[in-house]
């Protein structure tokens, strides 16, 4: 088995995921492939999602690396049962669980859960949360416009209208951030709720069981966009300020 660690999202989001990854542990080898031909996967149908993130795991086999962390919410709430019976050779780490299981107990009574559309539609994160406290009410709020406007590389005072918009009849004491694309715009959310808010991005780095390992130099970080590399380059500069090299990855989809 490969020691690299592969990763997945449908473009920018994941790449937050990825970030806190390597600098927890600098020494791994990680192999990001964001889906942007297809972003965002929350407006696609369940059977589609699965389709394309199929033919992304087929690259990751041919890669012989079969530790896949999914830095994607939509893919962990609508086909993470079907992966793992389609792909019983790969260890697929899902990021919903991480994520309500950081919760504070007995802090929290009524908490707004942002998400897209897909995500929104299975209750995945309510019914997490609804286990880990059933005391909890959960207030789920789909949120169709941001991934685009994040992809789009839309300006601070747009994505800040995005919200406010979104989000100025919403009452609530915590916020759970249910995309990984859904960091980029903490401070506008900050900015309207004026509350706690959860992601996603160090509750994987605690819960991966990362390899004990001694080495002393960096590992590498090997990152394909399924759209335009050079695009996603200049993304990655602008929003994670990240000199990071982008491949295209030309998919037979």
């Amino acid at each position: 088995m490969s020691s690299k660690i592969g990763m997945i999202d449908s473009g920018m989001g994941g790449l937050l995921v990825l970030k806190a990854c390597v600098e927890a542990h600098p020494e791994c080898d990680f192999v990001f492939v964001g889906d942007q031909l297809h972003a965002p996967y929350g407006e696609h149908d369940a059977e589609k999602i699965f389709h394309y993130v199929t033919v992304i795991m087929e690259y990751f086999a041919s890669l012989h690396i079969y530790d896949i962390i999914i830095g994607c919410n939509t893919i962990c709430a609508n086909i993470l049962p079907q992966l793992r019976a389609r792909f019983s050779r790969f260890r697929f780490f899902e990021i919903i669980d991480p994520t309500v299981a950081q919760l504070p107990r007995g802090v929290h009574r009524h908490l707004a859960v942002l998400s897209t559309e897909a995500t929104a539609k299975t209750h995945a994160y309510k019914n997490a949360i609804q286990h880990f406290d059933t005391a909890i009410a959960v207030q789920e709020i789909a949120c169709p416009e941001f991934v685009p406007l994040i992809e789009g590389n839309a300006s601070a005072a747009r994505l800040t209208q995005a919200v406010k918009k979104r989000l100025k009849d919403v009452t609530c004491d915590g916020v759970v951030l249910a995309c990984t694309h859904y960091p980029y715009l903490r401070e506008a959310i900050a900015a309207c709720l004026h509350v706690p808010i959860y992601d996603s991005n160090q509750a994987i780095v605690n819960r991966y069981p990362w390899p004990v390992s001694h080495k002393q130099e960096k590992g590498s970080v090997t990152i394909y966009s399924t759209l335009d590399g050079e695009q996603m380059e200049k993304q990655i500069a602008s929003l994670l300020k990240q000199d990071w090299k982008v491949k295209t990855l030309i998919l037979d989809f």
